[in-house]
């Protein structure tokens, strides 16, 4: 087995059968240029620093002279691949270096596929932040609890992954103190069956997505968010590329685009903005290039819904309440979708209901509600259409049979 050498507080292994290999191999015909003879005078200098009947040593002379008698570089180079040889076969004889109690290398742990998260805290051992740091690239992290999670910082996420909340309310809250999510460049997220709230930064308080990241956003509520500082994409600022679909965008505020803003690419499908405050374009800014399907823009508190400076690539069967950014619009619906209250009405996260009599009641595309993005499922995961009618419902809520003769308006509830 290896043994220590000390030299200068510092845990150097010496191996007596690598030593024994070396020291006697042949050496080349310009020893003052040659690294591997370099090393091999490095290792015995090390083992037996004083002896000088070791090939290579010059009469009468311990190795140490020998070796300070080589060329700087081949002093450089034999200690290198001396260090390296010494690293590799103490790794396969599962020993590790180490300085005083300390490792001097730490092994690199495996990440994980796939991660539990087990309790709210912020940091820490069982928490999200510390799933996201050992998952590995396009894993996915589930929660094993409803929780709700106050952040003191960000969230980062260092690879690609899927944050999914499962058939149970969980919240990531900003505290109204710092954004939720960035999404930085190479990064691709999936968000699904979350609610992410009370996020704050001057663009993007509850998501911001780099220009060459990708979110997907699922099934999902982004309420409560605000932009300091004059800021936009209060909810959502996307300068990437960004799918929102079967999800709530409700309650953010800030100067523009307090629901979102986006400056790249992105595709809205049957999704509820409502109740979003701002100044210029309070549910929707858009500056790239935008699809829209399926959508409600309504209850907003500034002079208009929804800005358009960007490009709408489509814009069908959507309601716009003010009939701002109708250029364009095939099936477009204005006027008061009869929304209720945000509030719990099935699923893990809370939704904006309709009636039977609101006008975005079966006046979906059918053929996008079947496609991949939607596929026939609402925001609670019941499905389209709902009502036995053939159309599916505009927006994040399906009607179902059973509710056609319920009286839907409950007040918001808390979880």
């Amino acid at each position: 087995m290896p043994t220590v050498w000390g030299a200068h507080g510092m845990g150097v292994y010496r191996l007596h059968y690598f030593v024994d290999i070396m020291m006697c191999c042949p050496r080349r015909a310009a020893p003052s240029r040659d690294g591997m003879y370099g090393m091999r005078i490095f290792i015995i200098r090390l083992y037996y620093p004083r002896r000088t009947t070791f090939c290579g040593a010059q009469k009468g002379k311990p190795m140490t002279h020998t070796f300070q008698k080589l060329s700087a570089r081949a002093r450089r180079s034999g200690a290198s691949i001396a260090l390296a040889f010494f690293l590799l076969l103490m790794f396969a004889a599962g020993n590790v270096p180490t300085v005083g109690a300390q490792p001097l290398i730490t092994p690199q742990q495996a990440c994980q596929p796939a991660i539990v998260v087990e309790n709210n805290g912020n940091s820490g051992p069982g928490t999200l932040r510390s799933a996201m740091d050992d998952l590995c690239a396009d894993g996915v992290i589930t929660f094993g609890s409803s929780m709700t999670i106050v952040l003191s910082e960000e969230l980062v996420p260092p690879v690609s992954m899927t944050l999914n909340g499962g058939n149970r309310p969980v919240t990531i809250s900003g505290n109204q103190a710092v954004r939720v999510l960035k999404v930085n460049n190479g990064v691709n997220l999936t968000v699904t069956n979350l609610t992410i709230t009370q996020g704050l930064a001057p663009r993007g308080g509850g998501i911001n997505v780099a220009p060459e990241a990708t979110l997907d956003f699922n099934r999902s509520l982004l309420v409560a968010n605000l932009c300091n500082d004059m800021g936009q994409g209060c909810g959502l600022q996307n300068d990437g590329v960004a799918t929102i679909r079967n999800s709530t965008i409700s309650n953010n505020s800030g100067f523009q685009g307090a629901g979102i803003q986006n400056d790249g690419t992105a595709t809205i499908v049957n999704v509820t903005f409502s109740h979003n405050s701002g100044t210029t374009g309070a549910s929707l800014v858009n500056y790239g290039t935008l699809s829209v399907r399926n959508s409600i823009f309504a209850n907003s508190s500034a002079d208009e819904e929804c800005f358009n400076a960007g490009t709408f690539a489509v814009n069908s069967n959507n309601l716009i309440e003010d009939d701002s950014c109708s250029d364009g619009a095939v099936e477009l619906l204005t006027g008061d979708p009869d929304l209720s209250s945000l509030g719990d009405y099935g699923g893990s996260t809370f939704t904006h209901a309709i009636v039977a009599a609101s006008i975005v009641h079966n006046a979906g595309d059918a053929t996008v509600c079947a496609g991949p993005l939607v596929e026939n499922r609402d925001q609670r995961g019941e499905t389209r259409p709902g009502a036995g009618t053939p159309r599916c419902d505009i927006g994040g809520y399906e009607l179902q049979v059973n509710e056609l003769t319920e009286t839907i308006y409950l007040p918001a509830l808390s979880r």
